[in-house]
């Protein structure tokens, strides 16, 4: 996982957080997987269209040396000039009971 703010710069979400499928052949955001996951609807949706999500949840599969975990994340976005800003946050269990699993 990134930790240093100048490490984000330039990496797919999915490479941020270590997500599973951003180490498939395809690449992160290019996997079969990353059609249905919901932040990188929401990331899109705002680049293109600037259209604004709030409190967006997904669970990623998160791989570490031990092994692959769920990880469930909350996303807003805002289109800000030429780019996409991403609010990250950590979901409780009650904020993720309309969480889609990517």
């Amino acid at each position: 996982m990134v930790t240093y703010v100048a490490d984000v710069q330039r990496c797919r979400g999915g490479e941020v957080f270590d997500c599973l499928h951003s180490f498939s052949e395809a690449g992160c955001g290019k996997d079969a997987h990353c059609e249905s996951c919901t932040i990188k609807g929401a990331i899109v949706d705002t680049f293109t269209a600037g259209q604004p999500h709030r409190s967006v949840c997904a669970t990623l599969q998160i791989k570490k040396a031990e092994g692959v975990r769920p990880y469930t994340l909350q996303a807003s976005t805002e289109k800000t000039g030429g780019m996409a800003l991403v609010r990250i946050k950590r979901c409780t269990p009650d904020e993720s009971l309309n969480t889609h699993l990517t």
